[in-house]
């Protein structure tokens, strides 16, 4: 049979010809809220061409689907060959047999849709016949780090400066053969192929080319490239693993760390993280931890300077402090971050520190047209404290738009506000932003975290790796010569020290604490659920002895102290009681 028969749909209202012969063969059908599996038969002329994993289409009642192979020549079947409809052709080339296994563990561990990971590991296009394998040099590493990981197939955290994108990494494994590489963001995966190709590594984008793993490339691309199939993959490697980006958001809400430690386990293979600030969960995870210097990273850092707000003559305004301000005009450029738009309209008073309220009390007042109002009612007077007379009244809680408004009145030089939604920005000496705005390529030498106590103060577990992953962001686009500031009350903050270069050790130590008082992983494992049914299933996961916490707006949070009998728990809940309750195990937020 030519392969442009192979993959000939089948014609319209054809009828199935029960003398077909062949083999049973399984297939999950691409059908949401569909989660079975299907006995088929595999006609024989496809036998040959069919593989698990492959995309096939199939009938299901009086439609035409598609689905993946998930086994091929049944033993287990309940029907007779000779009784189950064949599969009518085969559509696509699809997931690899081992990442076919791993949806089904995934969807286990995850407690969702095996038809959702097999989605996100399939091909967006079709794929008639699988790639011609290409072999390429490789060469030993160097690293002593990577050496022994490489060497003994085992898992390692590498702590790495700021500053350093992890590109020596890549390169190093690149070079040593078939590489699976995940970074945070699309433009990460462009940039880092174009230096892996400069640096004679096949690599190719996951997302733009699928096929290039069953070629034998190393492959890059962001979370979802942790399901790419490989054909003689020899390592893999998560740069930034401390990322929230590497989370899924689409049922089952697996995450990348998890998941390629299962795979590197599965296949035997070394698996790399690197982190300046590394997740707890994934140090417990490891093998071994270890520290290092980049050679491209040393030396072209920027400085970074921390400022105290408890020595008064460093205060200034509420957010604009003495030094910041002339920090700023030294430079005659910057940008300044705070994680805030608009700004508040409550006033307080900058002799007594009162805060401005009607005559009686009651309300508290904002200025509008340079007169002290109450909202919605009647008093007026003119912008003066009513309880000392001062004239000096300052805005609780600046943002974007009322730091940008002050900043404007103190340097020379056009100020511009920023933030994710802002499309054009036009060029300016400073601005002020979001931290959005770190990433839009701004032309300045000096990078400032106004409140930088505020970001840390925010409730979460995750609140530290995400401020973290800011200042990691900032530093790396600042160069040497620049200047990273940052205004704090609380200046033997772990997360202060290390920002100014100090070990994380004594971070790690804190945040470790944290989830461990809470029990959440690595310690414990929790799971969000939400959904009609909640109720219901938090009654009987009750009863199974699991702790349920909520509802909270409708959602509980399940606790256990195993992944095994959390999921397992779940699983049977939803089952029992339907596929309308949603769970993310091990959610970023809690």
């Amino acid at each position: 049979m030519t392969q442009g028969q192979l993959f000939e749909p089948p014609s319209s209202g054809s009828k199935l010809d029960k003398t077909i012969s062949g083999v049973a063969c399984r297939v999950l059908i691409d059908v949401s809220g569909y989660a079975r599996e299907l006995d088929y038969l595999m006609p024989d002329q496809l036998v040959e061409s069919a593989r698990v994993g492959s995309i096939v289409r199939v009938r299901l009642r009086n439609r035409v689907v598609k689905g993946w192979l998930t086994s091929i020549n049944l033993v287990d079947s309940q029907v007779a060959p000779v009784d189950l409809k064949p599969v009518l052709n085969i559509y696509s080339v699809g997931p690899s047999a081992e990442i076919v296994e791993l949806a089904r563990w995934i969807s286990s561990r995850f407690v969702g849709p095996m038809r959702t990971v097999l989605s996100s590991a399939s091909p967006n296009r079709i794929i008639k016949s699988d790639p011609r394998f290409r072999a390429r040099a490789t060469f030993p590493v160097s690293s002593a780090e990577l050496s022994r990981a490489v060497r003994t197939n085992t898992s390692v955290q590498l702590i790495t400066e700021p500053s350093d994108t992890g590109v020596d990494l890549a390169i190093e494994l690149g070079r040593a053969g078939q590489t699976l590489i995940i970074v945070k963001s699309p433009s990460e995966v462009d940039w880092l192929v174009g230096v892996l190709r400069r640096n004679g590594v096949s690599a190719s984008n996951y997302e733009t080319d699928w096929a290039a793993g069953l070629r034998g490339d190393t492959v890059v691309g962001t979370a979802k490239a942790a399901l790419a199939s490989l054909v003689r993959p020899s390592a893999f490697l998560v740069l930034d693993s401390h990322s929230g980006h590497y989370k899924m958001r689409r049922s089952p809400h697996w995450d990348v760390s998890t998941v390629l430690q299962q795979r590197a386990d599965n296949l035997d293979l070394p698996l790399v993280f690197a982190s300046p600030f590394p997740a707890v969960a994934t140090i417990d995870r490891v093998d071994s931890v270890a520290r290092v210097s980049a050679i491209n990273a040393k030396g072209i850092g920027p400085k970074v300077e921390v400022l105290d707000l408890c020595v008064q003559e460093e205060r200034g305004s509420k957010l604009l402090s003495i030094k910041l301000v002339e920090a700023l005009r030294k430079r005659g450029n910057g940008l300044i971050v705070i994680n805030r738009k608009g700004s508040s309209n409550l006033l307080y008073c900058g002799s007594c520190s009162a805060a401005i309220t009607s005559e009686d009390g009651s309300s508290l007042m904002i200025e509008l047209d340079g007169q002290l109002v109450v909202p919605g009612g009647t008093e007026v007077r003119p912008p003066l404290c009513q309880h000392c007379g001062s004239r000096k009244l300052k805005r609780y809680r600046l943002g974007v738009k009322g730091l940008a408004s002050q900043l404007e009145s103190l340097v020379e030089g056009d100020v511009v506000t920023i933030d994710a939604s802002t499309k054009q920005i036009p060029s300016a000496s400073f601005y002020v932003g979001t931290s959005a705005a770190i990433y839009r390529n701004l032309p300045v030498s000096m990078i400032a975290f106004a409140d930088i106590d505020s970001e840390l103060s925010t409730p979460g577990f995750r609140t530290r790796y995400e401020v973290a992953s800011q200042v990691i962001a900032a530093k790396r686009v600042l160069g040497s010569g620049d200047v990273l500031l940052a205004q704090t009350s609380q200046v033997k903050n772990p997360f202060i020290r290390w920002l100014v270069g100090e070990d994380p050790t004594e971070l790690i130590s804190c945040e470790r604490q944290s989830r461990q008082m809470f029990s959440l992983p690595p310690f414990g494992h929790v799971a969000a659920m939400k959904g009609p049914s909640a109720d219901k299933a938090a009654a009987r996961l009750v009863a199974a002895g699991l702790q349920v916490l909520g509802p909270n707006d409708g959602s509980y949070l399940v606790k256990s102290e195993t992944a095994e009998s959390l999921c397992s728990d779940l699983a049977k809940a939803r089952s029992e009681l339907g596929s309308d309750i949603k769970i993310e195990v091990d959610p970023l937020n809690v």
